[in-house]
């Protein structure tokens, strides 16, 4: 039974590369993040520091795609039992812990505030460069932790909606030896700018969606007239549709959320082919 137990094991986690450091010198990482519009920010590491007994890897951060004018962002070390801490006002703050085993929480504090994950399963993703890498997810809007690679959130964001409200965060590229290795397949570049889209509110027509924010459903109720045409679309925060209602015949709209991943995304409302509303829905 043992070796049966052995042999499973093997099967569902061969082909890992696992034990891989996040930390190393030759890598990037660019993270999107949106609160109306949408900007990149890149993040690398240039230099060690020694504090304390301990050796951190120092990050800078750069606003522009070239990295031409970058400042310094913070410290982080890394452990070889997975651990990762950064160094905050008041000490080290874990930030990840990639020995962690299904159903156990990851409890911490960072910059100030609480946060607590569960974790609800381990499985493998595959790179850009073949490798599979033990990914981590967690009870929590989607996050998952790549080995190697980090918060799908972004490096540092490690449970940022506990922390942040309004502003989304999204992981986007990550190089290894000037290598891109993970893309987000949300977005069509690396460095990403967007305006976002106005909310579009009619004096004369109006709609609900709720819940709002949702994780199973949300339901869209409006006004509804069998001598008008209206349709639906629902897109993200670059402008991509993912979801189309092109004929509604009901005043009821239920609006799927196995449909769409953790985010910000816009509805857009159309009466008689023409855009009506937009507005912000959020899904968890």
């Amino acid at each position: 039974m043992k070796k049966y137990k052995l042999i499973v094991l093997l099967t569902l986690f061969g082909g890992f590369v696992s034990g891989q450091n996040l930390l190393e010198n030759n890598k990037t990482w660019s993270v999107v993040e949106c609160c109306g519009g949408c900007f990149t920010t890149l993040y690398k590491i240039d230099g060690d520091t020694l504090i304390g007994g301990n050796t951190y890897k120092q990050f800078w951060i750069s606003l522009d795609s070239t990295f031409t004018y970058c400042s310094y962002y913070k410290t982080l070390r890394e452990e070889t039992d997975g651990k990762v801490y950064q160094l905050g006002d008041s000490g080290e703050e874990l930030l990840y812990d990639f020995g962690l085993e299904v159903n156990e929480i990851f409890s911490t504090s960072l910059n100030g505030c609480s946060i607590e994950l569960q974790v609800v399963s381990i499985d493998s993703v595959t790179l850009l460069n073949g490798e599979k890498r033990k990914r981590i997810n967690l009870n929590w809007d989607g996050e998952s932790w790549i080995e190697g690679i980090g918060s799908t959130m972004g490096l540092t964001n490690v449970g940022a909606y506990q922390c942040y409200f309004d502003i989304y965060f999204y992981l986007n590229c990550v190089t290894e030896n000037e290598m891109l290795v993970y893309k987000n397949p949300d977005f069509d570049g690396c460095y990403v700018i967007c305006v976002g889209f106005p909310e579009i509110e009619s004096k004369t027509f109006s709609f609900q969606c709720a819940p709002n924010p949702f994780t199973d459903f949300t339901k869209f109720v409006f006004s509804y007239s069998p001598v008008k045409s209206y349709s639906l679309q629902i897109v993200n925060i670059t402008g991509r549709e993912v979801l189309s209602f092109p004929e509604i015949h009901t005043a009821e709209v239920i609006i799927p959320g196995q449909a769409m991943k953790s985010g910000l995304y816009f509805i857009q409302f159309f009466e008689n082919g023409k855009l009506n509303q937009t507005r912000k829905i959020i899904k968890y």
